[in-house]
């Protein structure tokens, strides 16, 4: 009898943990199409009609403009491709991470085809998103978008995410002002909202990504990249077979009527003949632009192991700031008093700033040297940047990549910042910086200001005891 219960007893625990098992197979693959499908709501349309953002004046946005898609590759070369994304959606950030880079790099990069990417948004995110993606300026809106992909994990799961969003537009060379004005503007997120409207009623695209190649073949989904690339290749070999039989067709006409017609290489194809007469010439040249090219990328030490200046060097007064990147105490000057100083001091010209690194750790003098290869007249948007996101950086297992994304918005490439990030020298003179502050000018600690070189003072003092020093040298200095 008790073989009997206790088979039973087995059996019934069998059936139940067979039955959750089932059930969350079941659920797991429910969720997997959900995800995969990334599917059109039209019901997003009526909520970006409906949306009440912050009380900001749009009317001097050039709507029309705004809301056209954005061009990556020259609009020249023969294969078109259409990306319908939104970026809250997870394959879209897959394929910015995979196709969309191998794409790039054999196809646009080459001429050989351009992409335009074309909003298909699916939730409120995509919309406001989008907004203010299309009031970065439009060189930077390809590498805005990337980092937009790149980081979705990190901002879908932010309550503040328009406000992280947004300082990656500033970092990107967007005017702030602006960018709060496009996202907050109903016109605009009805009209990229409408974009996936249009999008899903005349050309049947339902889902994210979607990719169409000269407006004729759809590519739904994650698929193989060989996949994309047969049909590409197919369109570039279409297009020259096309002016192959225009080119002879040239050639017969001009046979028959006894007159020279200059042919010009077709599509794709290479025009190994050198230009003009002096063809003998042409090797000299080359060996010029080699040259030319060696001096251009070159890295810079001295340049770059240089303190940046803000604000007119002319100016009466000037303040160095000694600050580390991962002192928690600098990144709350940079969000109060460095503020101040620069709104009633440095941008009317009455001061200038010297940001002088005072690094506390490896930390500080690696991203001081990669912020020593972003453009100098984005450096204090950059490390601004830094301060503010200072916590998340900190936690980020791979916190130089992610820095380093973002300072590609900036202009600066890849390479550049590699050469900076990597160069044992310029961490070398960035530490000797802190070194010297530290023996000669008597700074003990971050964030440490020296106006006019009266001594060390504590970057947080009360900023009327700042602004009393600085007036009292301005008032000396009109004596």
């Amino acid at each position: 009898m008790s073989d009997t219960s206790s088979q039973n007893k087995k059996s019934s625990s069998g059936l139940v943990i067979f039955m959750i098992i089932l059930l969350a197979l079941l659920s797991g693959s429910w969720w997997y199409r959900q995800q995969e499908k990334s599917k059109y709501d039209e019901s997003i349309y009526s909520t970006a009609q409906q949306s009440d953002s912050m009380n900001i004046s749009s009317s001097d946005l050039d709507i029309a403009s705004l809301s056209e898609p954005r061009i990556l590759g020259d609009i020249n070369a023969p294969v078109k491709i259409v990306e319908h994304s939104s970026f809250s959606c997870p394959h879209c950030a897959q394929f910015h991470a995979t196709n969309f880079k191998k794409l790039k790099s054999e196809y646009i990069d080459t001429r050989k085809a351009y992409l335009v990417f074309d909003d298909f948004p699916l939730r409120r995110h995509d919309v406001i998103i989008g907004a203010i993606a299309r009031c970065v300026p439009e060189d930077s809106y390809f590498k805005f978008i990337q980092l937009v992909f790149t980081t979705q994990n990190d901002w879908s799961k932010n309550k503040n995410y328009i406000s992280q969003i947004k300082n990656n537009a500033v970092l990107a060379g967007a005017d702030s002002v602006t960018i709060d004005k496009c996202a907050s503007s109903k016109e605009l997120q009805e009209a990229i909202a409408n974009r996936g409207k249009k999008a899903h009623d005349e050309f049947g695209i339902n889902s994210t990504p979607t990719l169409v190649i000269n407006d004729k073949d759809k590519i739904g989904g994650l698929v193989e990249y060989a996949k994309i690339k047969e049909i590409i290749d197919n369109k570039i070999k279409a297009v020259k077979s096309d002016a192959m039989k225009n080119k002879i067709t040239k050639t017969n006409e001009s046979e028959n009527t006894a007159e020279t017609t200059k042919i010009e290489p077709s599509v794709g194809e290479d025009n190994d003949q050198p230009s003009g007469d002096n063809s003998g010439n042409n090797s000299g040249n080359n060996e010029d632009n080699k040259n030319t090219d060696y001096e251009k990328n070159k890295f810079d030490l001295k340049k770059a192991a240089t303190p940046r200046i803000l604000g007119n060097i002319n100016a009466p007064v000037k303040i160095v700031e000694h600050s580390s990147f991962s002192c928690p105490h600098c990144a709350q000057f940079h969000a109060t008093n460095f503020k101040k100083l620069k709104s009633e001091y440095i941008d009317t010209r009455k001061a200038y700033l010297v940001f002088d690194d005072f690094p506390l750790n490896k930390h500080d003098i690696i991203i001081g040297s990669l912020a020593r290869c972003v453009p100098e007249d984005s450096y204090f948007k950059f490390i601004q940047f830094v301060f503010e996101k200072q916590e998340e950086w900190k936690k980020s297992a791979d916190y130089i990549g992610y820095l380093k994304q973002n300072a590609m918005l900036t202009g600066a490439t890849d390479e550049e910042l590699q050469k900076c990030i990597d160069n044992e020298e310029l961490h070398r003179i960035i530490a000797e910086r802190g070194k010297n502050a530290y023996q000669y000018k008597g700074v003990k600690g971050t964030p440490t200001i020296i106006v006019n070189d009266s001594g060390p003072m504590n970057a947080l003092s009360s900023f009327h005891e700042i602004k009393t020093m600085i007036d009292d040298i301005l008032r000396n200095s009109e004596e």
